[in-house]
């Protein structure tokens, strides 16, 4: 069964541009969940401390703020 999941993209207000790909967050949000990483800070640190992290997101980090905004916009997802 696959059910379509609706995810908002952020637009940054100051400067006009999108966020990050949504896809970089769900990758961080199911590395965190497999992984038993909740804290957003957490996560954070493991983007810049983990190669297989790395290497999934390539090389993007984004910030605590970030993941953290992702979420509370996404409960639904």
């Amino acid at each position: 069964m696959i059910t379509n999941f609706r995810f908002s993209i952020q637009t940054i207000k100051t400067e006009d541009r999108p966020s990050f790909d949504i896809k970089v967050f769900l990758k961080i949000y199911l590395y965190g969940y497999l992984n038993g990483l909740r804290s957003s800070r957490k996560l954070e640190k493991e983007c810049v401390r983990n190669t297989e992290l790395k290497w999934l997101l390539c090389g993007i980090v984004p910030n605590y703020r970030s993941i953290s905004d992702f979420r509370k916009q996404n409960l639904s997802g």
